[in-house]
């Protein structure tokens, strides 16, 4: 059990690092036979058919990152001796809040670090307005972490992303939604 780790803002050379911590996770959770979702589907769906995904990803998330000064999101990094083992990533995208990410590398799971970065982010999204997320319908694990923080699954689909390549398997998602705090 770890129990000496920072939780810091994420800084752009922290992209790389973001990425591989995600994919890390995603291969270790998504992989889902009784749906026919293979890891190499998942591998795919992280990298790219030619790993042509994680350029990209790495130099849109150095920009996101750069630009986070201005109060429409925030990427933070859990790291145990100076080394990133989780992040995450929470937005207000047209003055709806979101938790977009929260990822912790597998070996680093169950650690409190992912509950650590739950907190900053509810933190800087404030109480004001209701919080949505989207989860992997069969991630059980998270579905049941968000809900201990208040979180309950909407009735709202999540769709297909708009230009998403076929080749790419669609992972099933539910909304969840935190309302916000009576006064």
């Amino acid at each position: 059990m770890i129990n000496n780790f920072s939780i810091e803002l994420a800084k752009p050379g922290d992209a790389a690092m973001i990425c591989n911590i995600r994919d890390n996770a995603w291969i270790d959770t998504y992989p889902n036979p009784a749906l026919g979702i293979t890891k190499q589907d998942i591998v795919r769906l992280a990298k790219g058919r030619n790993n042509d995904f994680e350029p990209l990803r790495i130099e849109y998330l150095k920009k996101y990152i750069n630009s986070q000064n201005d109060k429409t999101h925030i990427v933070i990094m859990a790291l145990t001796q100076g080394k990133p083992v989780g992040y995450g990533i929470a937005c207000v995208n047209d003055g709806k809040s979101w938790i977009s990410n929260i990822y912790v590398l597998p070996e680093f799971q169950r650690q409190h670090i992912v509950g650590a970065l739950m907190n900053r982010l509810l933190e800087w999204l404030g109480n004001n307005n209701d919080i949505y997320l989207e989860v992997v319908s069969y991630n059980e694990k998270a579905i049941s972490f968000y809900t201990k923080y208040g979180f309950e699954v909407t009735d709202n689909t999540v769709e297909r992303e708009d230009g998403k390549p076929l080749y790419l398997v669609d992972l099933p998602q539910l909304e969840m939604k935190l309302s916000k705090q009576a006064s």
